[in-house]
């Protein structure tokens, strides 16, 4: 009266994608449940083409990141049905007790069926928060209204990014305040929800590397507002207190100066011009600034790095923190 669908997303009996037919974990799940099984589980074994032997099997005693990923992946989709789910690093040997944060999410029971997105984001809410499966090929920022933490990175916010064909479990957290209004501050996503812009003639572009920003300044315009790193649709509100920190080095000593600020005319600047002595070694800056201005969902959060002749810089660990 039951199924169980073995080695979901790869690599022997199951398929890596997501979805498209009957060898793919989500058709899987949704024929099996719409014949009948009173029980179904999903088991995602990882790596199961390098553990043929006994001996490398029992090798296989650290999980690789797309390991955790296809978990998740897995996890999260039994989540959107009734379903059952276990995980195993291969086909071969299964002494090991695998353990992950997200199973200590207490989500209370469902409230509803799952539900396709506009944004192609599958989601299915629960007494004490909610699960979403993002099968796409970008990654994508959802909003869920009131404060929640993610059980895999442990950020507390109302704005997530679920990265590409992965899955997030958020639960409820009482009287705690969002860990970071930024997102995606650690370079995690390369450079997703950054970009580089510029003025009278500045010209560069950035990427990721070493898990940082690295930005290469080709032509630096004649002023340092000439070319900006940003972060647009940060949130700020009236009357709070806010701190921002960043780590950063250059190849070549320079200033540059972090601010935020309105994203359109007249470019209320909320924060001040905090300038900042950029060296070859990587340090850790901050300033700290009250909101006197209407709050504002949608300001633009900024590094201005031109007017400083040609250069690459680096920013890390970047936020922005509510302290009053």
């Amino acid at each position: 009266d039951g199924c169980y669908n073995e080695n979901a997303l790869g690599d022997e009996f199951g398929n890596p994608a997501w979805t498209g037919d009957s060898t793919c974990v989500w058709n899987g799940y949704q024929e099996a449940m719409t014949a009948g099984a009173t029980h179904y589980m999903i088991g995602v074994d990882t790596r199961s083409g390098e553990s043929v032997s006994f001996d490398t099997a029992k090798s296989k005693n650290r999980l690789t990141a797309d390991d955790r990923r296809r978990m998740r992946l897995g996890l999260c989709t039994t989540l959107l049905g009734d379903g059952y789910f276990g995980f195993d690093s291969g086909d071969c040997i299964h002494g090991q007790l695998w353990w992950f944060d997200e199973y200590d999410a207490d989500l209370g029971n469902p409230v509803s069926g799952y539900s396709l997105l506009p944004n192609q984001l599958y989601c299915r809410s629960f007494e004490n928060g909610a699960v979403y499966v993002n099968p796409t090929d970008q990654h994508v920022i959802i909003s869920t209204g009131s404060i929640l933490k993610d059980a895999t990175t442990k950020e507390i916010n109302n704005r997530f990014i679920v990265p590409s064909r992965d899955g997030r479990i958020f639960s409820e957290v009482t009287g705690a305040e969002v860990s970071n209004i930024l997102l995606n501050g650690n370079f995690d996503y390369e450079t997703f929800c950054w970009s580089l812009w510029a003025n009278n003639g500045g010209a560069g572009f950035i990427d990721a590397q070493n898990g940082a920003v690295k930005a290469t300044v080709t032509n630096p315009g004649t002023h340092i507002w000439d070319i900006g790193i940003t972060q647009p649709d940060v949130p700020i509100e009236i009357g709070y207190t806010y701190t921002a920190s960043f780590q950063a080095r250059a190849d070549h000593a320079c200033q540059i100066i972090n601010l935020v600020q309105m994203n359109h005319e007249p470019w209320t600047i909320y924060s001040g011009n905090d300038v900042f002595n950029i060296n070859t070694a990587m340090k850790t800056y901050s300033f700290t600034f009250t909101m006197n201005y209407p709050t504002d969902t949608s300001s633009f959060f900024v590094f201005q790095i031109g007017g400083n002749g040609t250069n690459t810089i680096y920013i890390d660990n970047v936020s922005l923190k509510k302290v009053d």
